[in-house]
């Protein structure tokens, strides 16, 4: 069993390597290596084709329905005929190429067309091949077919042949990259390089900034599509009136709902910059934003009649415009928490702070804060750019927001609101540890007084109990050394000892030669004796005088 897969094992690796199979009489199959050659070439040229047959079928059949549709509802000849135009029209269009058909200029990129485009390509890449040959073929051919898509139109287009190939070029090569990068080589060697030239930390923080900033836009963008759905419920209305100017009848209405469904990234883009306070505008008719917006000068489309007037309270304005202020702040304080974000986290009481490090530890979400902002500053400004666009030559010529006035009112609340979080953060936690300081240096000056409290304590109860021995009459020289050192014991000598050594002096008396004492071997009390001795003597026998 071994035996047979070393050879199978050798067999593939020889075959690899282009060398015979077997023996030294096998004979070499060179069309294995210009198949294992061609092999990318020509999984490039599927990679390019197949998303753009399926995206011209599915918008060409959409197309021929709606205008089936059209044609039954109005009572008019068939339209069938414009269905494939039409279809390459929108494929160009995705791609970012405008046209014009009498008088009407569509020059808003449907911006769902767009990403779908973009997906497919990532789909079918990532599926058969992501390799450099597979990038150069396709893109070759999906250029071709894009510049195929331009002949034969009913339609007028704005771009020159070179500006739809660059184009075309651009949208396949986001595609493809999208989908080769996760698993190519260079992605692999870019992380080891990093992992091994760049510390964990800094790693970290750069990760959490860039995750930060995609986070706060994917919550703009709810809150710009709930602020479009709010549109719709509020001005539905509207919307049918315009319908019935127009004298659409229902399943018509529903397809142009389902086609304008194309432009809702751009619709949700508007609603944002509206929401946020920069507004936005068609052309030089209109100007819609929360304090002002009129579309009585706009043209008679159904989609027109969803745009807002004016809000009327202003502390309805006040509050929808600290929007991105107060969800910036939050994700920022659930980051400073969250265990795998930042975790702000104070030590233990008895443990002493180490200011380097606390400054340390607030230094890195500081500067995944300012990532966050300049991730949401780029892609908000890139999303405002790219859902403008054009509806006509004259006073329709602009439509859509202020790019620059749209990533103010986004970027620099967000800013503001990350880090005023990280500032309330360190005060916090400069306040506690204030505050610990206190409490630690208050103990420690305690610990520090209370052997001094006690040792004048003891002092003073001694003392006092010097005075009462003197009022009753004790000796003071004895109570004196005892209040000033600790109790020695005093030995009585008999008369025997004291005799024994007649030249040494009696120490007792400072130096003084007294007679010695006297002492009685009767162990009763001084009044059980019987002896009826004076009273210079104690209980035991001994004279005091």
């Amino acid at each position: 069993m071994n035996n047979g897969n070393e050879r199978k094992e050798r067999s593939e690796r020889h075959e690899r390597s282009g060398h015979p199979v077997g023996g030294s009489g096998a004979v070499r199959l060179p069309h294995v290596t210009v198949a294992r050659t061609l092999r990318p070439w020509i999984r490039g040229l599927v990679v390019a084709a197949a998303p753009m047959l399926l995206f011209a079928l599915a918008t060409g059949f959409f197309m021929a329905l709606a205008l089936l549709v059209f044609a039954m509802e109005e009572g008019g000849a068939s339209m069938s005929m414009y269905a494939f135009p039409l279809a390459k029209a929108l494929v160009l269009l995705a791609q970012g190429v405008s046209f014009h058909a009498a008088g009407i200029v569509v020059g808003i990129v449907p911006l769902s067309l767009t990403f779908l485009l973009i997906l497919l390509v990532r789909t079918f890449t990532a599926r058969l091949c992501a390799k450099p040959q597979a990038w150069v073929s396709g893109t070759v051919l999906w250029v071709a077919m894009s510049l195929l898509c331009t002949r034969g139109l009913t339609v007028g287009l704005y771009d020159d042949g070179w500006i739809v190939a660059l184009k075309s070029a651009l949208v396949f090569t986001i595609g493809f990259l999208w989908g080769s990068l996760p698993s190519s080589a260079l992605r692999l060697r870019a992380v080891g390089y990093l992992h091994s030239h760049v510390s964990e930390p800094v790693r970290h923080t750069v990760l959490s900034g860039l995750f930060l900033g995609v986070l706060l836009l994917g919550i703009y963008a709810l809150v710009g599509l709930g602020t479009l759905v709010a549109w719709i419920v509020l001005d539905h209305g509207a919307v049918g009136t315009l319908f019935d100017l127009l004298g659409v009848k229902t399943w018509s209405r529903v397809l142009i709902v389902v086609m304008s469904l194309a432009w809702l990234p751009n619709l949700v883009a508007w609603a944002l910059s509206w929401l946020f306070g920069a507004g936005f505008s068609i052309g030089s008719l209109a100007s819609f934003t929360l304090w002002s917006g009129s579309g009585s000068d706009l043209p008679s489309l159904p989609v027109f009649g969803l745009f807002p007037a004016a809000v009327d309270s202003l502390a309805v304005i006040n509050v929808v415009m600290t929007i991105p202020l107060v969800v910036s702040a939050v994700v920022a304080v659930v980051a400073l928490l969250w265990r795998r974000g930042f975790p702000i986290r104070l030590r233990g009481r008895d443990q002493d702070p180490d200011p380097k490090t606390m400054l340390v530890s607030f230094a890195y979400p500081a500067g995944a804060f300012c990532i966050a902002a300049v991730v949401v500053s780029l892609l908000s400004s890139l999303m405002f750019l790219l859902s403008n666009g054009s509806l006509g030559e004259g006073r329709l010529k602009d439509v859509g927001v202020d790019v620059l006035a749209s990533t103010q009112a986004v970027a620099r609340p967000t800013a503001m609101g990350l880090f005023g979080a990280w500032l309330a953060a360190l005060v916090v936690t400069a306040a506690v540890f204030a505050v610990r300081w206190a409490l630690a240096s208050r103990r420690a000056a305690a610990s520090n007084a209370a052997p001094v409290a006690a040792g004048d304590a003891g002092e003073t109860t001694r003392k006092n109990r010097t005075v009462s021995n003197r009022k009753t009459g004790n000796d003071s020289s004895a109570t004196v050394e005892t209040a000033a050192s600790p109790r020695r014991p005093r030995m009585a000598k008999s008369d025997r000892a004291i005799k024994s050594d007649p030249a040494k002096p009696n120490d007792h008396t400072g130096g003084e030669n007294k007679a010695p004492r006297r002492v009685n071997s009767t162990r009763n009390a001084k009044e059980n004796q019987g002896d009826h001795e004076p009273t210079t003597t104690t209980g035991t026998g001994i004279d005091l005088s």
